[in-house]
């Protein structure tokens, strides 16, 4: 199933997942994306390959459409909505990241069943209560430091579960609005 972890710090929001798909506890690839980048929106999904892909295609169109009805891009609420009918249709969880009405970075944990949930952390996929207790105790002074704290969880959690891996994808939106 692969691991998603996400965290809303002082710094910005990192989204982090491994690529890592295993089947009857044997690797079978290390290739697939969970983090996908669409520019001041960021999104991190676990759930089946095939819904993953339906997932990222139908929230990208979803969010283009949405982002020539509104003169500043979406903003973290319209995300979340997008993100939740798309994950609801496709079957899969996903934590998003967006700018809030206010330009600050923002987290929200989207369910299978179309539920939204404020973050500041998450974790969705295998190995969540450890990367949950990781991620609650860390304090990133700067978004380097952010970076490194997600990556730290996943690879901490692929140390001690064989459906997790160790190659780690990193998206960050920036408190300081200066890119992602």
């Amino acid at each position: 199933m692969g691991l998603v972890v996400a965290l809303e710090s002082e710094p910005g929001v990192a989204i982090a997942g491994d690529a890592r798909v295993t089947e009857d506890g044997t690797v079978r690839s290390e290739e697939r994306r969970r983090v996908f980048d669409f520019g001041t929106v960021g999104v991190g999904a676990v759930g089946d390959g095939g819904a993953l892909d339906q997932f990222q295609h139908r929230f990208g169109t979803a969010l283009r459409s949405r982002e020539f009805e509104v003169e500043q891009g979406p903003d973290i609420e319209g995300v979340a909505r997008i993100a939740a009918r798309q994950a609801e249709h496709a079957s899969v969880d996903a934590a998003v990241a967006a700018r809030d009405a206010d330009g600050t970075p923002r987290l929200r944990e989207v369910g299978a069943a179309g539920e939204i949930l404020d973050g500041p952390a998450v974790a969705l996929g295998g190995g969540t209560a450890p990367a949950l207790g990781r991620l609650e105790s860390v304090s990133p002074t700067g978004i380097d430091d952010l970076v490194a704290a997600v990556r730290d969880v996943v690879g901490t959690v692929a140390q001690r579960d064989a459906d997790v891996g160790g190659d780690v994808e990193v998206w960050t939106l920036p408190a300081d609005a200066g890119g992602t």
